[in-house]
């Protein structure tokens, strides 16, 4: 069994993984969840070394984002019950509404640490060369 503590910080990771699986589907599902445990993981990292105000900020928003959204596709189901569609049209209902900013500073920092990863470059269409993408960074990483 886990500790409260433990028990809270492993429901609000969960939430940021759904949060993502919605925020970056595609027509063919959600992410891989290996990607998504990237981003979870890269997050985690990030907010231990930022202020507490910006985490205090950050972990309102994601409460308001988990906790307002089921209710404006009429749903009584909690947020992590909800299908990866349903997610996806409760927050672009929450984003349109008043509350609307709390899903943009989810959505920010998840953006900002999303395209991070080396698979973005190839799915915006910024490197159309997998092999010379490699060969690159082969190259980089061995001249430090």
């Amino acid at each position: 069994m886990l500790d409260p503590i433990t028990a809270v910080v492993q429901a609000v990771l969960d939430s940021i993984a759904l949060v993502v699986e919605a925020l970056f589907a595609t027509l063919n599902g959600p992410p891989p969840a290996a990607r998504v445990s990237w981003l979870v993981d890269d997050l985690t990292h990030f907010l231990g070394t930022v202020g507490g105000r910006s985490r205090l900020a950050f972990r309102a928003a994601l409460t308001t984002v988990v906790q307002v959204s089921p209710k404006l596709v009429f749903s009584l189901r909690p947020f992590h019950t909800l299908s990866v569609e349903d997610r996806i049209h409760a927050l672009d209902r929450l984003e349109h509404g008043p509350l609307g900013m709390s899903v943009f500073a989810v959505k920010t920092l998840l953006c900002f640490i999303w395209y991070e990863h080396p698979d973005s470059e190839i799915e915006v269409g910024l490197v159309k060369n997998v092999t010379a993408l490699t060969r690159y960074r082969g190259a980089t990483r061995g001249s430090r």
